[in-house]
């Protein structure tokens, strides 16, 4: 007898008539052949008479031949191992002169699976499945779940984390049934399924021709992380409508799906007014299911950033309030029309966001538009040539035109409860590629 040493196994009892007191009747079912005895039988005999089809698909399963295999087995190792046989033992009664039978009914595709799985709850291993395989672990996974073997479950899920994770395997295991993706056995696979896609579409822009051929629940895991990196949150938009458009044609379907995802995955408080504008007068989207989320925006840009933070903050669960790792930093912009066009631009840098900057790094902000010019701030340090000091500053770009005069009023605050202190007032001549450049002195970022 192998295993004598682990008191666990009983390989020696598996589909052994002396050590077995039920027998295991698995019915196998061609689940092909059933569909297509209810698609067709179905639909003759909707024409003639009104009757559920959930009737009619009975009737026609119960003429569907099945393939019988007989399984020895105890009921006390199995019930031990499996909520499930453990229920299913205890009801009914045994014959004394006979074993009893119980009768199983699986699917073709789950017949080498279960097999698997009763070897499993004997011989706590599997028998003959290729371990680097993960569909046929997969589909193991899948029916100890349904028969509730959860120590088949860890096992398959420790193997699965064994193997390399890929796109393809990542996918896979993220379309796992809810029943199975949801188990708490099964957390750490989704989890590292969950890390490696980001990972592999961590860049919205560069992978926007790749999201277009992810399932709608692979894009669904992407767009709910805090670690993608999207330039705005316009674009991690245009990303949805795009995939929407790629995937449904039909006009009905596309703006029940694309409401949907609109609603939950985009974080509306972090759009720029275009593109909430957009979605205004945007055939494609449900204009009322929209319109509490553009609400909620407009008054978060309208708070105050302590309050931004606290509503940010408190409930976790709600991510539309969460800022994300934006390529381009957001910012508030306040457009006035009298007396002449202007803006006033808010743009916030934590004191360490500040420090992050030395020696010669970078922060720009999204662009925003003024007097029908499109503008945007980038902030800096850098070395001073004549001295061994770094310098603080925020350049003012001019995106794509013609050489143009401005007058533009530079103020800085060291926190939101103090006042603004105006640092350069005055005109300028702005050309593309040749910014305004406001430094801030020493005392007011440090």
């Amino acid at each position: 007898m192998d295993n004598q040493g682990d008191e666990n196994c009983f390989e020696f009892a598996f589909d052994n008539p002396l050590f077995s007191d039920r027998v295991l009747q698995i019915e196998v079912t061609d689940e092909t052949l059933v569909d297509k005895q209810i698609n067709s039988s179905t639909t003759k005999k909707l024409k003639k008479r009104k009757i559920k089809k959930k009737k009619i698909q009975e009737a026609d399963e119960n003429k569907v031949e099945v393939r019988v295999k007989h399984v020895h087995v105890n009921s006390a190792v199995l019930a031990a191992q499996s909520a499930f046989f453990y229920k299913l033992f205890s009801n009914g009664m045994r014959d004394s002169n006979n074993k009893c039978e119980t009768s199983l009914k699986v699917k073709m595709s789950e017949e080498a699976p279960l097999k698997e799985l009763l070897h499993f709850i004997n011989t706590r291993k599997f028998s003959s499945i290729d371990t680097s395989d993960y569909h046929s672990l997969l589909a193991i996974l899948i029916l100890a779940d349904k028969y509730e073997v959860i120590q088949c479950m860890k096992y398959c899920v420790e193997l699965l984390l064994r193997l390399p994770m890929t796109q393809e395997s990542a996918l896979l295991y993220l379309e796992l049934p809810p029943s199975v993706s949801m188990n708490m056995e099964v957390q750490p696979l989704m989890d590292a399924s969950k890390k490696h896609l980001v990972a592999c579409y961590i860049d919205i822009e560069k992978s926007q021709s790749e999201l277009m051929n992810l399932s709608i629940v692979g894009l669904e895991m992407i767009l709910s992380s805090d670690h993608i990196l999207p330039g705005t949150e316009d674009d991690v938009s245009e990303v949805i409508i795009d995939w929407a458009r790629h995937h449904y044609p039909n006009v009905e379907e596309r703006r029940e799906v694309l409401s949907s995802l609109i609603t939950r995955f985009v974080r509306f408080p972090y759009l720029s007014c275009k593109q909430l504008r957009k979605f205004l007068d945007f055939e494609d989207i449900n204009r009322a299911t929209l319109l509490e989320s553009i609400t909620d925006a407009l008054l978060f840009k309208d708070e105050h950033l302590r309050k931004k933070n606290a509503l940010a903050s408190i409930d976790s669960t709600n991510k539309q309030f969460i800022e994300r790792s934006y390529t381009w930093r957001p910012i508030k912009v306040v457009e006035s029309e009298t007396p002449m066009p202007h803006s006033v631009v808010y743009f916030n840098l934590s004191r360490s966001e500040c420090a992050s900057l030395f020696p010669s790094e970078t922060i720009e902000t999204q662009s925003f538009p003024v007097g029908g010019h499109t503008f945007y701030l980038q902030a800096f340090s850098k070395e001073n040539n004549s001295s061994l000091s770094h310098s603080f500053g925020i350049w003012l770009y001019l995106v794509k035109s013609e050489k143009i005069s401005a007058s533009c009023r530079w103020a800085v605050r060291k926190n939101p409860d103090k006042f603004f202190i105006d640092v350069v007032n005055g005109s300028h001549t702005l050309d593309f590629g040749d910014p305004i450049t406001c430094l801030i002195p020493h005392g007011l970022h440090s």
